[in-house]
């Protein structure tokens, strides 16, 4: 997920502010593909597989961060 951000912040089709702004739709969206994902109907074990895939969705925000970032760096140079 990291990487396939890294390319739609780097072509511009996605930012940081955009990703944040819609944190609360995607913690909606991975709760759900977690619940139906999940052998069991234990929330624990929900929590479980959607714990990581909310940390990668953290890092790609710091990643388009960066990005935007270096972009807005390099603009101001020109």
């Amino acid at each position: 997920m990291p990487v396939l951000v890294f390319f739609l912040a780097l072509m511009r089709v996605i930012t940081a502010r955009w990703m944040w702004r819609n944190l609360r739709y995607s913690i909606l969206a991975i709760s759900v593909v977690a619940a139906i994902v999940t052998p069991t109907t234990d929330i624990l074990n929900m929590c479980l597989f959607a714990a990581p895939m909310v940390a990668l969705y953290a890092i790609s925000i710091g990643v388009a961060w960066l990005v935007d970032s270096a972009y807005l760096r390099g603009a101001g140079a020109v």
